[in-house]
Parts: structure tokens; sequence; C-alpha cells
């Protein structure tokens, strides 16, 4: 095919390759035959994507999706962005085959990739995630994978502000990693992830995907990780209220680093401490441009609103009765009327348990009642407990899979010849499973 490029007009090169994928598309044997054939002649599509539509037209989105995939994706590459070529590609989307799909994730990923930004820029956001959405499903093995297509499918849905459509990429827990995925994407998504569920005001899972995010090996301080510090400062004083340590997830050196870029946030931190809301108050607008700047304000402010809620469960464990003008004391809120509103929406949130006689302008705290003898909180265990079986399953399976990797064994037998603890012989009867 590639021979073809040098000495005949691009129809009939087109007519070839087009032979080629119909013929090779039917049986999953060959599909591996025309992954290498479409890969020769990738580069001279690119230069020629006008030629790709005369094979576009006789191809079938089912029966010929990783041909498809790859003239598409050719096109992407050649930074095609006409009407004609966004329909060719969600019709794609919606009738691809997930089989051949996988087989070239990383060029659907990249296709999609230029897709949604085509419609971002065109102000048609809603439709790239109703689209991404679908190319999602299809090009992951299961819930529990992170693809190429996670970043992007994400960063769409923050764009349009659609929050709720996140949960499919989301809900998972991320044990296995797609090929094709770099680390780059790999920071992104956990930095994205934990966006969504800050807008979801899903918190501690939230607080959970920066952490993941943080712990993405690096050697240097770069932006994202700067951007992810800031953010899990801010969501673990509301998760945790305070900031817990992570030296045993980044070393000393970028500690320090992410300790000067992140002051300010850390100056709040150490204000929300010592649970005085007019300290909180100041340090927040004495950073007021930064925390605007950095789009984080808003999260400030619910950090402030969680130091409320904090100072309230503390009286909680001290006084048995109190009214609500000692509790807007206390608390430093403006009016009774406040510390009212606060109580209510805590009570009904769960997270105090309180009766208030509002003649009297008193408030009853007791005890949270731990009731585990009913049928919803049995499901409920049973269902952590087989989570936390399979995800057992999948660490045993993965650490057999790399001691019994060759490049494991490999790096293995050289640090053992380094070390002198072995002669060659020795070496090769070491137990690795």
């Amino acid at each position: 095919l590639r021979k073809s490029f040098a000495r005949e007009p691009n129809t009939l090169v087109m007519d070839k390759i087009i032979d080629a994928i119909t013929n090779l598309s039917t049986d999953p044997k060959n599909w591996d035959q025309l992954l290498n054939s479409l890969k020769s002649v990738e580069e001279h599509l690119v230069k020629n994507p006008a030629a790709i539509d005369h094979g576009l037209v006789v191809l079938n989105p089912t029966h010929h999706s990783l041909g498809m995939c790859f003239l598409l994706n050719c096109k992407a590459l050649a930074n095609v962005t006409t009407p004609g070529f966004l329909d060719q590609v969600a019709l794609f989307i919606h009738q691809a085959d997930w089989r051949q799909i996988r087989r070239a994730g990383s060029r659907f990923a990249n296709l999609c990739r230029h897709y949604s930004e085509v419609l971002i820029s065109q102000r048609s956001v809603t439709v790239a995630v109703r689209d991404l959405k679908a190319a999602l499903i299809l090009l992951r093995p299961s819930v529990n994978h992170v693809t190429p297509l996670h970043t992007q499918y994400l960063k769409v849905c923050i764009l349009a502000k659609m929050y709720h459509q996140t949960t499919v990429a989301v809900d998972g827990d991320v044990t296995e990693i797609m090929p094709g995925t770099s680390a780059r994407d790999l920071v992104l998504y956990f930095y994205y992830a934990g966006i969504a569920l800050i807008g979801l005001k899903r918190f501690k899972r939230a607080q959970m995907f920066l952490q993941m995010g943080l712990s993405v090996p690096t050697t240097c301080t770069h932006a994202m990780l700067a951007e992810s510090y800031k953010k899990y400062i801010l969501v673990s004083l509301i998760v945790d209220g305070r900031v817990p340590s992570l030296s045993r997830v980044l070393n000393s050196m970028i500690t320090r680093q992410l300790q000067v870029i992140c002051k300010p946030y850390l100056d709040f931190a150490q204000a929300f401490n010592t649970y005085d809301p007019d300290q909180a108050h100041a340090v927040a607008a004495a950073h007021g441009e930064l925390f605007v700047a950095d789009k984080n304000m808003g999260l400030v402010k619910q950090c402030i609103q969680a130091l409320y809620r904090r100072i309230i469960m503390r009286i909680t464990t001290t006084f048995l009765t109190l009214s609500l003008a000692d509790i807007a004391t206390k608390a430093k809120l403006p009016t009774p009327r406040d510390a009212e509103r606060l109580v209510v929406r805590m009570v009904e949130a769960g997270e105090i348990q309180a009766s208030i006689d509002q003649p009297k302008g008193m408030v009853s705290f007791r005890e949270a009642p731990e009731n585990f003898a009913n049928a919803d909180a049995t499901v409920m265990v049973d269902r952590k407990i087989r989570s936390f079986i399979e995800t057992v399953r999948r660490i045993r399976r993965a650490d057999e899979d790399v001691q019994l990797s060759v490049p494991y064994i490999q790096r293995t037998m050289e640090s053992v010849r380094g070390r002198g603890g072995f002669r060659d012989d020795d070496a090769m009867k070491m137990p690795f499973a």
C-alpha cells in the first residue's frame, strides 16, 4: 500500500485501501494484519485527506470500524473541521463496533479529542458531552479502566457545567489503565475528576482523586501538580478539618516547592485550624484576588461554611442544651436566626442530632442512634465487603502479572547480579511467581 502512493493516483490507492479494509475486517484473526497495513499508509493519508472521503462512503461503521477509525483519524490529524467531517464522526461514534475500536484505542481517542475541540470552538459543548459519553462507554473495557479519552470527556463536561454527566467516568474504582494512556492523561484525569466531584459536592471522593493525582510519580513540580494541591488543601478542610500529610506520596523537595507555591492556601488552612471564622475571613480577604484568579474562591467560601458547621459539631460534644443566641455567639454567626438555619441544615444532612424549641429559642442535642439492624444497612455492608474482596483480587492479579513479566524478571536479575549475590546459573533458578 505504501508503494502504491508513489506511483498511482490517490483514487486508485484508496480503492486498494478500501479493498484491504473490507476483506480483512470480517475475521478478527485478520485485524492485526489490517492494523499494520493501515499504519504503513497513515502518514500519506494525512497528507491527502481529500481522497479519504472517496473510501468512507462505501464503508460500514459497524462492520469496518477499525478501518474507518484510521481514516477519520487521518482527517483529524490533517485538522479537517468541516461540517461534513463532524457528521461522519458523530455517526461513527454511535455505530462503531467496540471490539475493533479497542484495537486502535489511541487513535479513536485522538479522533474524539479533535472532534470535541471543534465543537467547543463552535460553542456546541453539550453535543460534545453527548457523543463523547457514547465514545467513552464504547472504548473502555470496564468501569475500572482509565482510557486516553477519560480526560477529554471530563473536560467537556466541566466546560458545559454538566457535572451530573461525569458519574460515568468517576464512579468506578481505578484499578486498570488502558494501553495508550500517558502519564499526562492520568494526572489530568485525576484533576478533572476532582473538579467534577467538587461540583457534585462529593468532597470525600474528590479528595481521594486529587490525592491520587498528587501520587503520580514525577521528578519536578509542574503546574498541574500545584493546581491539584491547592484544591486538595481546600477539599481536605471541608472533609477532615485539616490538611493530611503527603510525605508518603511526595518527596521532600517537591513538598517544599509546593509549600512555597501554595503558601496562601496553607495560610488559610492555618486560620481554619484556629476555629475562628474571623481569622478565616481575614485570610480569605487578604488573598482574595489570588483565590479568584485560581477560580477557587467558591471553594474557599464552602470551607468557611464548613468551619461554622465544625464549630457547632464541637458544641454538641460539650452542651446538651444551648440557646440559639449562644450558638450564634460561639460560632460568630451574625444572628440567632442564622444559627437556627445552619442547625436545621445540619440536622437535615444527618451531621448532628438535635431538636429546636422555637418559642424558647433553645436547641437540645442528642447522640446519633447507631442502629444497623435493618435491611438497608445489611445491603450496604455486603456491597462494601464484596467491593473490598474484588479490589484485593485485582491487586493480587496485578502483582502476579508484574512478577511474571519479562521486564520485571530482567530488572530483578540485573539487580541481583549487580549486588554480586548470585551467579548467572543461580539467578536463573530464582522463583519469581
